[in-house]
């Protein structure tokens, strides 16, 4: 079944709400596919959406590569990226053989309540995608 980007978003508008209830101070949300498709947002322009989602899809590709360089196997399940300007956190999400990524940006807040929001988050956007799409 083929979803519209509009359906989408108002499937996994309710996810991306708890993280900013969670932690007011993430103030992006991307939901994106391991190709780099755009699932879901919010806090994040239209001219933005394309590239954060290329972005995020593309590190974690990358993460996955390095671990494989260093001999170990798995995946990266969270990248963190940090500067002088905030925080960036790129969480992987389980959805039976695939993955979704869920990137959160914050610029005040602490950086254990934007793990702690996200990895909630999370969570609920599997448990909704299951519930939403099985087969």
């Amino acid at each position: 079944m083929m979803m519209s980007a509009e359906r989408l978003q108002a499937l996994f508008a309710p996810q991306l709400a708890q993280v900013t209830q969670l932690c007011r101070q993430v103030e992006a949300l991307v939901l994106c596919t391991e190709d780099g498709l755009s699932l879901a947002t919010s806090g994040v322009s239209a001219e933005q959406v394309n590239a954060l989602a290329a972005v995020a899809s593309s590190l974690m590709v990358l993460s996955d590569n390095s671990f494989d360089a260093f001999g170990h196997s798995g995946s990266a399940e969270r990248l963190l990226l940090e500067s002088g300007h905030g925080t960036v956190i790129i969480q992987r999400l389980r959805i039976k053989q695939r993955s979704l990524f869920l990137m959160a940006r914050s610029r005040e807040a602490q950086l254990g309540v934007v793990i702690m929001a996200v990895s909630k988050g999370a969570a609920a956007i599997e448990a909704k995608f299951m519930e939403s799409f099985t087969v």
